[in-house]
C-alpha cells in the first residue's frame, strides 16, 4: 500500500494565532553543529593531535562585527572527547 501525504491539519475552533510563541531566536546565539576538520590540529589542553577528517560535535556562533574582505567571520568551540571524560 502506498502512503499518503496528509493535506489537513486540525485546528481548533478557539485557537488564536496572535497568542502563539514566536519562534525568533537572538541573533549572537550559539547553535549546535556536526563538523569535520579539514587540517590536522594539536590540542592546547593536553597536547595531542586530532588528525584531519575527524568529525565531532561544535557549537557555532557569527562574530557580530567581524567580516573578513566582505565575508562573515564564524566561531566554533569544541573539545577532544578524551579532554572531556
Amino acid at each position: 500500500m502506498e502512503e499518503h501525504k496528509v493535506q489537513n491539519k486540525y485546528h481548533a475552533r478557539d485557537l488564536d494565532p496572535s497568542k502563539l510563541p514566536k519562534g525568533r531566536k537572538p541573533k549572537n546565539q550559539q547553535k549546535k553543529v556536526r563538523m569535520m576538520l579539514s587540517m590536522s590540529i594539536r590540542c592546547n589542553t593536553c597536547g595531542n593531535y586530532i588528525s584531519e577528517g575527524t568529525t565531532f560535535n561544535s557549537r557555532k556562533e557569527d562574530a557580530v562585527g567581524e567580516n573578513y574582505l566582505g565575508e562573515q567571520i564564524l566561531r566554533f568551540y569544541f573539545q577532544m572527547y578524551q579532554v572531556l571524560r
